[in-house]
Formats: C-alpha cells, sequence, structure tokens
C-alpha cells in the first residue's frame, strides 16, 4: 500500500470517527442517521469505521443532519470539541434524555459538587 493511499484511508477513518462521535452525542442511532440519509444502517457503519469514503455531498448531509459544519468532521490541531471518552459520550447520551429543568439542574449541581470533592 502507498503512502498516499495509508493517508487517504487513514483519513476516511478519521471522518468516519468523528461522525460517529458527533452522532452519538447528538442522541441519533446509525438507524436513525441512516432514515434521514435515505440508505441502509449498514453503510452508515461503513462510513463510520473508513471502509467506505463518504462523498462531499453526502458529507454536507450528514452535516446538516447532525447541526454541525462539515469543517467538525476534520481534525483541527488543539480542537477538543469531540474528543471525549465513551463514559463522556454516555453522560452526554443520559444527559439528553432528562426533560426536566429542576432534573438536569440538580444534576449539573451534583456533578459540580462532586468535581470539587475530586
Amino acid at each position: 500500500m502507498s503512502k498516499r493511499h495509508s493517508a487517504l484511508k487513514q483519513r476516511d477513518q478519521d471522518i468516519g470517527f468523528r461522525i460517529r462521535k458527533i452522532r452519538t452525542i447528538n442522541g441519533i442511532s446509525q438507524k436513525q442517521l441512516a432514515e434521514y440519509l435515505g440508505i441502509t444502517f449498514q453503510q452508515v457503519q461503513k462510513y463510520e469505521k473508513g471502509t467506505n469514503r463518504v462523498s462531499a455531498s453526502r458529507l454536507e448531509h450528514i452535516a446538516d443532519i447532525l447541526n454541525v459544519q462539515i469543517s467538525d468532521f476534520y481534525h483541527h490541531t488543539g480542537d477538543k470539541t469531540y474528543d471525549l471518552s465513551s463514559k463522556e459520550m454516555r453522560l452526554i447520551a443520559a444527559s439528553r434524555q432528562l426533560n426536566s429543568e429542576k432534573i438536569i439542574s440538580a444534576t449539573i449541581s451534583l456533578l459540580e459538587q462532586c468535581a470539587e470533592a475530586a
């Protein structure tokens, strides 16, 4: 495999990884994203693994669905916006399911107290 081919494959994988991170943060399943795109969830899996390359128009559509800029799918030096651990992603996904402002405020307060005590 040539260096150029290897670099392109790595870029495809990086973009797919960021699609998965942003999709997860937004609480959207692979199946839901696939339905919005009019494709199978298996195709979304292939995009996220970097097995299949995402076209520019498809990436634009994904960005629209996830309410982000296309540039958010590309690595930016020093940009840690979507570099979250699986635990952080679970926390965000769980918090998006809360629908009571009182519970949300109490949860934030509890987390802040835990952080101060750590």
